[in-house]
């Protein structure tokens, strides 16, 4: 081992260490009052003060609570995501740190048409470059919910597939979570919290590290695909009287990857972990802060206050050097009222984002901010039915500065509106059938409406979508079924056109199918379930005069998911999943002429034992072996979960 691995790993304990004396503060006895609807096992000492929000599932929503997070014994955020739900997630371009997601047909570009939000706050970004979901772990997460066609409203711009909302813990305790697995992989995860008489404070750290599985050529030397990545963060909540609480968030995150370039088909089909004649060097670092206020003017009534800032840096090594710094404010007030038949929610959001460039190719400075106003209202009525309409009016401004001047070279300014209408019927109490309809846009990014070199696109326009969905949800006991059947109509849907190398738009395109969850709860030692996704994606396109229809790249027809938990005895759990998708065609294969990517398929397995506060356990990845790749074009493979890796770790309870 050389001294180089040594240092890292040393870096590596001693920033585990910290985050372990940060975190593990012994837990106070919690006093139990009788606040109505207060839960305190999550507020403890607070709960004489704290209001609880409002319960804001959607019927048809997904939800993957913490006992589902920790049975699959998932590394990460991404990799859950990937193995246990229906949406395609994949590595961008192999980079494992940076995933992209697809729901409901939107292909290579669906991370584009999803809102992330974690703890209310939007992740995003004004480029091509996808959110970055890596720098908080999974132990810190309670709760993810999927919700698919809304979000327009309450989350604005690039809503238009749907809404990943991501809550994390407030219970008191923590876990220490320490593993090990193939390619000298080697993980630290904590997490904990402390509550007090009014306050909640919160910590989260993780160290990884990795050789990686895939060879590089690093001037001329043949080397792994190494990556790190170290984050941390704090968070906490202050209910100084029964009607205000304050909050306030901080935290930091830096990877460092070398990820390969493409290989071709002949390279993948006889080992995918081919040395790769080219490959991407990415440091990325980002500090995020947040602050918030809320009042309740009674306990149904309450005005919030919040503000997010980030600054983040990408910079790339290589023969191309470049670096990308982005700054972000966002800015949210409104209202919300949670009565016996009624919800409302207003406000307005502000967003002031920019990118600095640094590269032979630009120095620019890039700017897209928006101002939005929405409002959203549920309304319950003879006890059966339910009507849910809300709107959404946003003004997006671009503008692009030369680094030596302050004049600005190029600006523009549009005004989009969004638009959600729906109806549900709950004849008995365990079902809910519902229609839903959503008007939706997606602005371009500054990477699309800029040209390269300067100037506007006048190859692009705002893509807009009109959705509707029919869906059921039924929950007899401890079975849980949600079905839909959806249909999306897009004008102008944003693409990059690899003959011309120009951003531009689909004139008429749309998204069909229908999409089935179901799961089975027996007790504590037996659940079950499948989630199944059929989606047609289609465009037309004018050739000669004649409209030619084909199928968007990227989209798999068929997409299944399956997941098994089983006790045999109380210490020890079982859990297996299992993902397929069919093939879709090449990121680049517009035309439906090139064979297809090869099919997704995955099995994982874990096996756990649990005594008092510890648990011991093991797991194994893509047990079948099978070869899974993003294809871009007919020769340009990328490589992912293409073989069998196995590991385990100790997690002990706090």
């Amino acid at each position: 081992m050389n001294f180089t691995h040594l240092v890292k790993k040393r870096y590596f304990f001693v920033f585990l260490l910290f985050e372990v004396s940060l975190v593990a503060i012994p837990p106070t006895p919690i006093r139990l009052q009788s606040q109505k609807n207060v839960n305190p096992a999550i507020y403890g000492g607070l709960e004489k003060h704290y209001i609880p929000p409002a319960e804001k599932k959607q019927e048809g929503s997904l939800i993957y609570n913490a006992e589902r997070l920790k049975n699959s014994q998932a590394m990460s955020l991404y990799e859950f995501l990937q193995q246990n739900t229906n949406l395609v997630a994949s590595p961008s371009y192999g980079n494992p740190f940076a995933f992209r997601f697809s729901m409901r047909g939107f292909g290579e570009n669906g991370y584009q048409n999803i809102a992330v939000v974690i703890d209310s706050v939007r992740y995003e970004n004004i480029d091509m470059s996808v959110p970055i979901l890596s720098l908080i772990p999974i132990e810190a997460i309670e709760r993810i919910e999927i919700l698919k066609n809304r979000g327009i409203v309450e989350y604005g711009d690039g809503a238009s597939g749907g809404v990943i909302i991501i809550n994390t813990k407030k219970q008191q305790g923590g876990l220490i979570n320490l593993a090990y697995g193939s390619y000298q992989t080697y993980d630290g995860r904590v997490y904990g919290r402390y509550i007090g008489n009014g306050f909640n404070v919160g910590a989260f750290g993780q160290g990884f590290m990795s050789d990686g599985n895939r060879k590089i050529l690093d001037n001329g030397i043949e080397k792994t695909d190494e990556k790190q990545n170290v984050n941390g963060g704090l968070n906490l909540i202050v209910t100084p009287d029964d009607s205000v609480e304050m909050r306030a968030g901080l935290n930091y995150g830096k990877f460092d990857v070398k990820y390969p370039g493409a290989i071709s088909f002949e390279q993948f089909e006889q080992n995918p972990a081919s040395v790769a004649t080219s490959f991407n060097h990415q440091i990325y670092d980002a500090l995020r802060a947040n602050a918030g206020f809320s009042y309740h003017f009674t306990p149904n009534f309450k005005a919030n206050v919040d503000y997010h800032f980030q600054q983040a840096n990408s910079e790339y090594l290589g023969q191309s050097p470049s670096v990308s710094e982005y700054n972000t404010h966002t800015g949210r007030i409104n209202v919300d009222y949670v009565g016996e038949n009624l919800y409302f929610l207003a406000g307005l959001d502000y967003k002031n984002r920019l990118r600095q460039d640094d590269s032979q190719f630009s120095q620019d400075l890039l700017h897209k901010d928006s101002l939005s106003y929405y409002a959203l209202m549920h309304y319950h009525f003879l006890d059966i039915h339910k009507i849910e309409l809300g709107g959404r009016y946003e003004q997006v401004q671009y503008s692009r500065e030369a680094t030596m001047s302050t004049n600005i070279v190029d600006e523009h300014k549009q005004s989009l509106s969004g638009f959600e209408a729906g109806y549900v019927l709950s004849p008995i109490s365990q079902l809910d059938i519902s229609l839903h309809y959503m008007r939706a846009y997606q602005a371009p990014d500054v990477d699309r409406f800029f040209r390269f070199g300067g100037g506007f696109n006048e190859f692009i326009d705002t893509q807009t979508s009109n959705s509707y969905e029919l869906a059921i949800t039924w929950t007899p006991r401890q079975f849980t079924l949600n079905g839909n059947l959806f249909w999306i109509d897009l004008d102008k849907e944003i693409y990059y056109n690899p003959v011309t190398f120009i951003n531009s738009n689909l004139d008429k395109s749309n998204k069909k199918g229908a999409e089935v969850s179901i799961a089975y709860h027996l007790n504590s030692e037996f659940s079950t379930g499948v989630e199944y996704a059929y989606t047609l994606a289609d465009f037309e396109y004018n050739e000669n005069g004649n409209i030619v229809n084909k199928t968007l790249p990227g989209v798999s027809t068929h997409l299944t998911s399956l997941f098994l938990n089983y006790r045999p005895i109380s210490p020890i759990l079982i859990s297996a999943s299992y993902k397929l998708g069919s093939s879709p065609y090449a990121y680049e294969d517009f035309s439906n002429t090139t064979k297809k990517q090869p099919p997704y398929q995955n099995l994982d397995l874990t096996l756990s034992y649990r005594l008092n506060e510890f648990e011991i356990y093991a797991y194994g990845r893509n047990l079948l072996g099978h070869k899974n790749a993003i294809m871009v074009r007919e020769d340009a493979y990328y490589p992912y979960d293409f073989e069998r890796s196995f590991g385990g770790g100790l997690k002990f309870s706090f």
